[in-house]
């Protein structure tokens, strides 16, 4: 957090005065807070080299050695505002990922199978609702490519 929003979560007792070193997450929407946030954090990069979903950043480039940098410029912008990042959860140099229900590989993108094949198994239904939904679902993939 930085230190400019750590005013923003002063609280007084009795005893003295209080500010938060990191972000609560029982913060009312805090998932959209924390987006917008990760989003500012990481602007400059966002769509250039990076995306990000919440706690999900995904970091990308052609050439080994901008991918290097870039990921050394994310994990810099994040260190500035004391962002930390779970080193086991990382993986680095990969040539293909799951991301938002998406299989990304080096020259594609795909959805995945196992979502395909829940939709292939779906009962058919003739009720007004059902096509809605179908149909909307439908509209969204096909944007996707």
């Amino acid at each position: 957090m930085s230190s400019e929003n750590k005013n923003l979560t002063t609280f007084i007792t009795f005893f003295n005065v209080y500010k938060y070193k990191i972000m609560l997450f029982k913060l009312i929407n805090e998932s959209a807070f924390f987006q917008h946030y990760i989003n500012d954090v990481l602007f400059k990069c966002l769509h250039k080299f990076c995306q990000t979903y919440l706690n999900d950043i995904l970091i990308y480039s052609k050439i080994l050695k901008k991918y290097r940098t870039h990921v050394k410029e994310v994990l810099n912008k994040l260190r500035e505002v004391d962002l930390q990042i779970n080193i086991d959860k990382c993986k680095f140099k990969i040539q293909k990922i799951s991301f938002l229900e998406l299989l990304i590989f080096i020259n594609d993108l795909r959805m995945n199978f196992q979502k395909v094949n829940v939709i292939q198994s779906w009962k058919v239904s003739w009720s007004l609702t059902h096509i809605v939904m179908i149909l909307v679902f439908a509209w969204f993939h096909s944007n996707q490519a």
